[in-house]
């Protein structure tokens, strides 16, 4: 074998950062960010506590990644199912689809979200960065919501922060409730609550 053919076979830095990064976010879903360590990490990737080096300063780092990708995935199916449905009730029900595209090998995305948000709430620092990253993701939301009313010729009822506020915090309400008793998780919950609400826009005065 040839040094070229070599140097081909070993991942780049993207591919090792890649490998890293889902072995975390199954490790930190499975058993908590506190209970996981970096060696742990390294173990479940196959790679050596210098390629994590390499990509990573600290588990902070790999932390923040993993919320980034949560968070960019988020507004990047919100975007694309937004061009890709033809009406606010399809959107809502493709918004809340389990078929929607995945970034993570991840099966309970909101244990891994809720996970990396108490972690990063716990620090002052951290909490700093995520509150960051949640304001994109709320003027983002609000956003669509101004779209949707331009788009059915409406006007919003009520003030566009506290309809934004409400649909996330349904959103996370109901992940919890269904982490904490899983037995009655009804994966169309959420889009039967907000078609319900959008519905009675129609007998707002």
């Amino acid at each position: 074998m040839s040094s070229r053919s070599r140097e081909r076979s070993r991942p780049t830095r993207d591919e090792t950062k890649g490998k890293l990064l889902n072995a975390a976010a199954v490790l930190f879903a499975e058993q908590g960010i506190g209970s996981t360590s970096i060696e742990d990490i390294c173990q479940a990737a196959g790679f050596s506590r210098g390629a994590f080096y390499s990509s990573f300063k600290t588990k902070d780092d790999i932390v923040f990644e993993l919320l980034d990708l949560h968070f960019e995935m988020n507004q990047t199916e919100a975007e694309r199912l937004y061009s890709a449905t033809n009406s606010t009730v399809e959107y809502i029900e493709a918004m809340s689809s389990p078929d929607r595209r995945r970034t993570l090998p991840v099966d309970d995305i909101g244990m891994l979200y809720i996970e990396l948000t108490l972690y990063a709430v716990r620090d002052g620092k951290n909490r700093k960065r995520l509150v960051e990253r949640q304001r994109r993701d709320f003027a983002m939301m609000s956003d669509i919501v101004e779209r949707i009313m331009a788009d059915e010729g409406r006007t919003l009822p009520a003030d566009l922060d506290d309809i934004v506020h409400l649909l996330m915090g349904l959103d996370m309400g109901l992940l919890i409730h269904a982490l904490v008793d899983p037995e009655t998780q009804d994966p169309k919950r959420w889009s039967r609550i907000v078609t319900t609400l959008h519905r009675l826009l129609d007998a707002a005065p």
